[in-house]
Formats: C-alpha cells, structure tokens, sequence
C-alpha cells in the first residue's frame, strides 16, 4: 500500500503530510532513518504489512522528524481545559511582544470554545480541526522551537498523536499550575490496585517525565519540585497569572472570566462591601458530593444577612456538578465553569479555602484566609497526602463547622478593615517571604526574556 494510504488508514491525516514528509526527504536526507532497523519511507510504503502498523508506529516516527527539524523563533502555548492560569498570562505576555522581538506565537487547542474566544480578539490560534491541516500548519509545528504548558503534556492529551508527535523536538517549558500543599507527580503514585483498575501507571509515569524547563516561585523549593517532577531548568521567575494583581486589568486579561460575577466583584469594592471567595480544591473519587455536607449555604446566607458579597468557584474537576448544586441553593454565586477566577481573586477581601495552592498566590494581596476543613479526616483518608510543613502552619484560622466558619468570616472582615489587629498578618509575611523570590508583577517578563536567550534561535 502507497505511504498516502497507509497515513490516511493510521491517522486519517491529509495528503499534504505526505507532501511534507517527502520535502523533509528531499532537502534534509538525514530525515530519512526514520526507523530502528534504518527503513526509507519508500520501502516502508512498499512493505506489503505496513497497513498493520499502528498509530503509535508512525507518530514515533514523526517525532524523529521533528527532533532534527530546523527550528524558528516559534513559540506553541498548549491549552488547558479553560483558557486561564499561567498559560493563559503567558500567552498574552508573548503575544503583546511578538512583533518587537520577532517571535511567533500559536494557542494551541482541540476546544472549540476557546479557538472562537481567542481568534475573534485576533489572537493567533493554530486552526481546528487538527485533521485538516495542511503543510503550512504542519511545518509551523515541525519548526516550533518551544512549547509552554501548564499542565501535563504527552500524546494522550490528544485526540489524534500529531500535534505531540511535531512537536517532539521543543523545547518543553512547564509552568505548572500552583505551589502544591499536596501530594503530586512522583509523590502521588497510587496503589497497584488502583492502576490495574484504571490502566494509568504509564500516564502518571509520562506525566510527571523531564521537562526542559520548569517555572516556579523560589530557589529554595528545587528540591521539593525534584521530588516530585523531573527538569533541566530551574526558574524561579514567579507565576505569571499573579502579574494581574500588580496592574490594571486590560480587555485580554478578562477575556473568559465571568462577566455576572467580575461585574458584582467590582460593584461590592465600589460599595465597600466586603466580598468572600470559596475555592475548594477536589475531592479523589467522590465528585462534588461532598458540598452538600460541608453546608456551605449557611455561610451563604450568612454573608447576605451581613451585606457581604459570597462566590464559590469549585475545581474543574467538579463543575459538572455545578448546574445541580444552583438548583439546590439558589443563593449561592457560583463562578460560571472553566473561566479564569485570577481577575476575581485580584478583587476578593477574605478567600476561604482548603488545600488549594490558591493560598500562596492570595499571599502577594496579604489579605485574610480562611482554612474550612469540614471533611479532614475523610480526605486525608480517601484523596492526597498533605505537605505537614504547609497543613500545620497556615496563616489564617482552620476551622471545621458552619459556625466557626461564620464567626472566622466576621473576623477576617474586622481584620480586613482594620477594625480588629489582624494575628495573622505576620504570619503571611513570613510565609510570602518564603514561597516567593519576587513579589512585583513581572513574571511573565523574566520568562519572555530568558525564552529569547536560550531556547530560540537566533536572528
């Protein structure tokens, strides 16, 4: 069977992959060992077995292809499930410089949503759907040079392997997702029986695997990140989705937060009224049922009674669950699923949490945090492993039930209005001081100029 038909039969790709790969062949010749045993592609596409070869078969070979790839100053931000997060700011911090430094710079998405929302602003976005791209999508991504992502990257992320496979030869710049207080990557390997059950011992393997560079807060957590992800690079640059909460807020910065809620945020700051911000971290196998014992509607209405504004965002991982829970309490504000909650965050007086590694960024507005716990016992049983050093010692009170909940809220708001001394004040000092080497807004600088000087090529 001809190479075309063994391509569109494995991957249903386009014939201008087939172009693109004879170009490769044809002015780059080291291109064509694309096989352990050495095989050509024209004695691949004449073996009479090669339409028995899988998907996995010829996106390894792409990967070499891409390994020697000439690269250029081309820059890919994959997505994640929601455009926000550090990708999100770094995208746009990027793209605000592409012209001036001659960088260009692709979001990368499978999600329809997000392509629309981006590419209606003019933001540059590879075309959907993969499956039709041509051979200037295709060499765009051969000659990428490096590719941000803030959560895990590897071929399963995909629904088909070719964006992973031309992309085999970036240059893997992580920026993560938070500061864990929990138990991730390496340190979060679950039991043998959980990975017979669930077939993902490779997925969590692939998932935590070396990364060329890796972002994070301070010098002194290499160690702990070491222990728990694998890298080259060691950056201590700062998040850039904190970078917000030291300027005003452009027309990008708000683009896929929640209008209803941004909107109110901004109406109680007007109004001097204090707003209160619940952002729960998931539960490991039991869905959002757990909100319902937590009796989070009772701090609701307690908030409305006392003129505060009350939001809850819940993790990603459970806002499936959110149209049932506004049927059960009406009063709650729920932040609308997977928008960015950090233009928000950047307005909220007192943030009331759990295990969220939400806590450090709120430390840069040194304003009150509250830790509700209502199920400790149970999650520490059934999902992560807590960080002691963080559980033990947090800035804020920890409390358990509705009513200390309640008296906590009135506390943090005398606090926040200079009412009552606030005893955690210090505290969050001494912890900001810890966590992070920069405390200014320019993350996303540090992270633009050190790209330029050692992942792209030069001009």
């Amino acid at each position: 069977m001809k190479l075309l038909k063994w391509i569109k039969k494995v991957l249903r790709l386009p014939y201008t992959l087939y172009k693109l790969l004879k170009f490769v062949k044809d002015n780059q010749s080291t291109l064509i060992q694309l096989t352990t045993n050495r095989t050509t592609l024209e004695q691949l596409a004449n073996q009479k077995h090669a339409v028995d070869l899988s998907p996995i078969y010829i996106s390894q070979a792409l990967e070499k292809v891409s390994h020697v790839f000439t690269k250029k100053r081309t820059i890919i931000f994959d997505a994640r499930g929601y455009f926000g997060d550090n990708i999100k700011y770094a995208y746009l911090a990027f793209v605000s410089k592409a012209k001036e430094k001659n960088i260009n710079c692709y979001f990368l998405t499978e999600d329809l949503v997000q392509y629309n929302l981006l590419t209606q602003v003019g933001l540059p976005c590879m075309p959907l759907p993969f499956e039709e791209w041509g051979d200037k999508e295709m060499r765009i991504l051969l000659e990428t040079a490096v590719v941000f992502t803030c959560e895990h990257f590897y071929a399963r992320k995909f629904k088909t392997p070719l964006p992973y496979a031309l992309l085999a030869g970036a240059k893997k710049f992580q920026l993560w997702h938070g500061f864990p207080i929990k138990r991730v990557g390496f340190l979060n390997l679950r039991t043998a029986k959980y990975y017979l059950a669930h077939n993902s011992l490779a997925a969590d393997m692939l998932a935590s695997s070396i990364t060329d560079a890796f972002l994070a807060l301070s010098k002194s957590s290499k160690e702990m990140w070491l222990e728990r992800l694998s890298f080259k690079d060691f950056l201590p640059f700062g998040f850039p989705r904190n970078d917000i909460f030291f300027k005003d807020l452009t027309n990008l910065d708000l683009l896929n937060v929640d209008d209803i809620a941004f909107k109110k945020v901004i109406l109680a700051n007007e109004q001097h009224r204090p707003v209160i911000f619940y952002t729960p971290t998931f539960r490991d196998f039991v869905g959002a049922h757990w909100f319902k014992d937590a009796k989070i509607d009772e701090i609701a209405n307690f908030c409305k009674e006392n003129n505060y504004l009350f939001l809850v965002n819940l993790h990603p991982y459970e806002q499936s669950a959110i149209s049932e829970l506004k049927k059960l309490y009406p009063s709650i504000l729920f932040v609308e699923p997977h928008t960015d909650i950090h233009p928000l965050i950047k307005y909220t007086d007192i943030l009331i949490v759990d295990y969220s590694s939400i806590i450090f960024d709120f430390l840069l507005l040194d304003r009150p945090l509250i830790f509700y716990r209502p199920d400790h016992k149970n999650y520490l049983a059934n999902s992560r492993t807590l960080i002691s050093q963080y559980v033990d010692n947090m800035p804020g009170e920890i409390v358990s039930t509705p009513q200390e909940l309640q008296q906590s809220v009135s506390n943090a708001v005398k606090y926040q209005q200079k009412t009552s001394i606030d005893p955690f004040a210090k505290k969050r000092e001494e912890l900001r001081q810890e966590i992070f080497d920069h405390c200014d807004g320019n993350a996303a600088e540090r992270v633009i100029n050190w790209t330029e000087e050692n992942y792209l090529p030069k001009e």
